[in-house]
């Protein structure tokens, strides 16, 4: 399983790292990522979901 890098972990302070899978986890890692996160950690979502897939979260799914 591809696994959220060591870097990251900070954003989720609330649940286990080690537990989110980045494909099944996305609409939770997004918008931490998107609110919290520095410009490494954005970079890191747009290489690994790419700009299309953020568009469609963003049109979509939201921040609750």
């Amino acid at each position: 399983m591809v696994r959220v890098p060591d870097d990251l972990r900070w954003l989720f302070w609330d649940v286990d790292p080690a537990e989110l899978d980045p494909e099944a986890h996305a609409n939770y890692i997004l918008p931490r990522i998107l609110e919290h996160g520095g410009l490494a950690d954005v970079r890191w979502a747009v290489d690994r979901y790419g700009l299309d897939r953020i568009h469609r979260f963003l049109r979509d799914v939201g921040h609750p």
